[in-house]
C-alpha cells in the first residue's frame, strides 16, 4: 500500500476515536503507523486510541515511540499538557524524565486526553 495513505487513515482513525469507535480507530491508526512508522502524529493518535481501550501500558509505549521519531518539541508539548491537566509540575523544557513519563503513565490511566 502507498504511504501516502497514512495521513488519511491517521486522520480517519482520530475522527472515529472523537466519535468513539475505538475498535474501528485503533485500525486505522495501527495502519498509519505501519504505513510511516516515522511519524509522531501517527503514534500519538494510536497512543490516544489504545487508552480509550485501556491499554494503558500498550499506550504509552505508542507515545513513547511517538516522542523517540519527533523531536524535543512533542516532549514538550505532552509536558505543557500534562501540566494543564494537572499530572506534571516541571519546565517545558523537552527531556524526557522519570518525572514526565509518571505524569504521562497517571494521565493515560486516568483517561485524560494527552494533547488537541
Amino acid at each position: 500500500m502507498d504511504p501516502s495513505y497514512a495521513s488519511a487513515y491517521n486522520a480517519r482513525g482520530w475522527a472515529l476515536y472523537l466519535m468513539g469507535r475505538y475498535e474501528e480507530a485503533l485500525v486505522d491508526a495501527e495502519r498509519a503507523v505501519a504505513l510511516a512508522p516515522t511519524s509522531a502524529y501517527h503514534f500519538g493518535t494510536q497512543g490516544h486510541v489504545l487508552a480509550a481501550l485501556g491499554r494503558t501500558s500498550e499506550a504509552l509505549a505508542a507515545f513513547e515511540r511517538g516522542m523517540a521519531v519527533g523531536d524535543g518539541r512533542w516532549i514538550g508539548d505532552y509536558q505543557k499538557a500534562l501540566t494543564r491537566h494537572g499530572y506534571y509540575k516541571g519546565d517545558s523544557d523537552g527531556d524526557y524524565d522519570p518525572a514526565v513519563r509518571v505524569a504521562l503513565e497517571a494521565c493515560l490511566e486516568a483517561g485524560c486526553r494527552v494533547v488537541r
